[in-house]
């Protein structure tokens, strides 16, 4: 097992919310809809900095393309069931 680096310090839905610049409650529903990453531990979600750079990156794809969460998610299945 890996230690947690001092980066990847697990953030609390508000420091996470707050860090990303959102609401509480959206990232609180999008993380319990799985559209973005987190950790579920007992009662409490905790997002890692790593889940806050892939929550941007996936924001900024969508900003550039146009494509919503689910086309992004369908082409993202697509290219995994074509790698193997």
């Amino acid at each position: 097992m890996n230690p947690v680096e001092p980066a990847d310090e697990p953030l609390t839905v508000d420091e996470a919310a707050t860090r990303l610049r959102v609401s509480a409650q959206w990232l609180r529903k999008e993380a319990a809809a799985g559209r973005v990453p987190s950790i579920k531990l007992g009662q409490r979600r905790l997002f890692l900095e790593r889940h806050l750079v892939e929550i941007l990156a996936a924001a900024e794809v969508r900003v550039r393309t146009g494509l919503t969460t689910g086309s992004l998610r369908a082409l993202q299945r697509e290219a995994e069931r074509r790698g193997r």
